[in-house]
């Protein structure tokens, strides 16, 4: 069988406590592992006290900002929190992207799936990937069976006009 989790002892026992840390080597349910697997491996009754995520992805606690320094506005801390949604889609999320033209991406924002099928999609490509339109997300998509559906749907950036 094929292994997917580990788990670790991350410090001793305190009061009446013992803290572990759970690594997912695939998607699974951390509470299930917690409340079915991880405790009852240890021969005794157990109850999860807390459950915290430390990382999703690409993403972890080491790089978050706290609710307090965003509330305040501080300009390091929201320089370094937002990512550009391009930017999360293909290089932390690892998602292809497939450029398209202006008249396909009015039609995937209207809901229509039939241009898809003229799109053609570069090998590797994914079980999802991220249309673009100018550096733009348009959607995306994901395979399903021989065909490619839309997921999700981006709004047009409005392009800024210079004032009076």
């Amino acid at each position: 069988s094929r292994a997917f989790w580990r788990m670790e002892l991350a410090e001793s026992f305190r009061d009446r406590r013992l803290n572990i840390e759970v690594r997912l080597l695939q998607p699974c349910s951390v509470t299930f592992l917690a409340t079915e697997r991880g405790l009852g491996s240890f021969g005794c009754g157990a109850a999860l006290a807390e459950l915290r995520r430390t990382r999703f992805g690409p993403f972890s606690v080491a790089e978050s900002v706290s609710l307090d320094d965003m509330e305040r506005g501080l300009p390091e801390a929201l320089d370094h929190a937002l990512v550009p949604l391009l930017a999360a889609l293909r290089d932390r999320a690892g998602m292809a992207t497939v450029p398209v033209s202006e008249e396909l991406a009015l039609a995937l924002r209207q809901g229509r799936q039939e241009p898809m099928a003229a799109l053609e999609f570069p090998a590797g490509t994914g079980e999802r990937a991220c249309l673009v339109l100018d550096e733009q997300p348009v959607a995306v998509i994901r395979q399903s069976g021989q065909s490619w559906q839309l997921e999700r749907v981006f709004t047009a950036q409005q392009r800024s006009t210079p004032g009076p």
